[in-house]
């Protein structure tokens, strides 16, 4: 390869470097802010407010929460009630929506798994060649 093309090349990168060194702390305080939201179960909406994050499978402070207070609502109730299921069909549809639902999570996050490393393979490989091409 042409010296003036690696010339131009080291000089593009030592400007992208300088660059990115120069936002490292702008960058740390939004990905601080966005993980403290992420725990907290928030998210940042576009018009400058914020939700509850209610993806599902996710948990979050907010989210385990609710979830505590309601699971101990729902046993008060039970238990002033006698509150027996009369619908096993519906509590089993309910079940095997849930199954599915945790299901197809969790296969989406081996298939982002499988796509990263693969991924990760892919450049490293350009990287070699790359390197090649410009040595």
């Amino acid at each position: 390869m042409d010296k003036k093309y690696v010339d131009l090349a080291r000089e593009e990168m030592k400007k992208e470097v300088a660059l990115q060194i120069k936002n490292i702390p702008s960058e740390v305080k939004r990905m601080i802010n966005g993980a403290l939201l992420s725990i907290l179960g928030l998210e940042h909406r576009y018009s400058d407010k914020y939700e509850i994050d209610h993806c599902n499978g996710r948990n979050s402070i907010l989210i385990d929460t609710i979830r505590n207070m309601a699971q101990k609502e729902a046993e008060s109730l039970v238990k002033k009630t006698n509150y027996k299921p009369s619908d096993l069909a519906l509590f089993q549809n309910a079940f095997k929506k849930e199954y599915e639902s945790h299901l197809n999570y969790e296969l989406k996050k081996l298939a982002e798994n499988l796509a990263r490393e693969e991924a990760n393979n892919i450049m490293k490989k350009l990287s070699k060649d790359i390197i090649g091409e410009v040595a």
